[in-house]
């Protein structure tokens, strides 16, 4: 099964959509089912040629109708693909173990809907209230992926009023991540009414003292992590984007943690949206809750 293709890990697949969709089409094999849901053009036509270089008939998925009624979380159409392809691909399953299996034509089994309700995806678009701050948590590293967070966190700041908005960010190590903070910050601005008066930029090492190996990638250069190239390069074009924003640099992430807890402190709800970074997010999901909680 293959979800929407977007740029990303550049440095091993490719620069361009053409040259990833290239790679990602290696997971379809002959005499195997396949299934994709629909694709940038670019990438569509990538995939269909590999596809039939390796004789291999891949069907193309759309958004479920079966889903209407069920609850998809984001409620948003990417999640709905998502689990559209994840039907598609259980299908197949239960066929191969069960070749009587066959779906209802107009609703889903409540096995199917309680997998797809059920379902825990920790860091994607998820919220946590911790007194008066309101967390959002939404890894996100890809143009598109932050586009979507944007939307995502829009929609819901707006629900709440908040004496302060701060956004914590990171994504390390890659060519074109200033570039990914001018999509996220474009799409803020699009929601019209929401505008971060504190932003941090962050390295992915959780705590001053100490870390967890498995939120730190070791295919990025230490030097530049502890000099903090990539974040002082964050920060210069945050300010140009937004001069009126206090901009501030943290070491780690649990000291851009405390500098939301701080400005809570002084009173007033704080809406926080933590973005970018995988390792950002499971590191601050270590901090807020324990390492051992995840």
């Amino acid at each position: 099964g293959i979800s929407t293709l977007g740029i990303d890990h550049v440095d091993i697949l490719g620069h361009t959509i053409e040259e990833i969709a290239w790679h990602k089409a290696g997971i379809l094999k002959h005499g195997s089912p396949a299934f994709s849901v629909e694709q940038l053009p670019a990438a569509a036509g990538v995939v269909a040629k590999r596809a039939a270089e390796k004789d291999v008939e891949i069907e193309i998925v759309h958004v479920d109708p079966r889903l209407k009624d069920v609850r998809i979380t984001p409620d948003a159409k990417f999640q709905k693909q998502n689990a559209s392809l994840a039907v598609s691909l259980t299908e197949t399953v239960m066929k191969r173990l069960q070749p009587d299996f066959k779906l209802p034509p107009d609703t889903l089994p409540t096995e199917f809907i309680d997998g797809l309700e059920q379902v825990v995806l920790r860091g994607r678009c998820e919220t946590k209230v911790e007194n008066n701050i309101r967390w959002f948590i939404d890894g996100a590293h890809t143009a598109d992926s932050l586009k979507v967070s944007a939307q995502w966190f829009g929609g819901e700041s707006a629900k709440h009023t908040a004496g302060k908005r701060v956004l914590i960010f990171n994504q390390q190590g890659r060519e074109e991540a200033v570039e990914l903070l001018e999509g996220l910050y474009n799409g803020i601005a699009e929601q019209g009414l929401v505008k971060f008066d504190h932003v941090v930029f962050c390295t992915n090492i959780t705590y001053a003292e100490g870390y967890k190996k498995d939120f730190v990638n070791a295919m990025y250069d230490p030097a530049a992590i502890k000099g903090m190239t990539m974040q002082k390069a964050f920060k210069e074009k945050w300010e140009k984007m937004d001069p009126a924003a206090t901009v501030l640099l943290s070491e780690t992430i649990e000291g851009a943690l405390r500098h939301v807890r701080d400005l809570a402190d002084q009173g007033g709800e704080v809406q926080a949206l933590v973005t970018g970074s995988l390792h950002l997010v499971g590191g601050a999901l270590g901090v807020l809750e324990g390492d051992d909680a995840l």
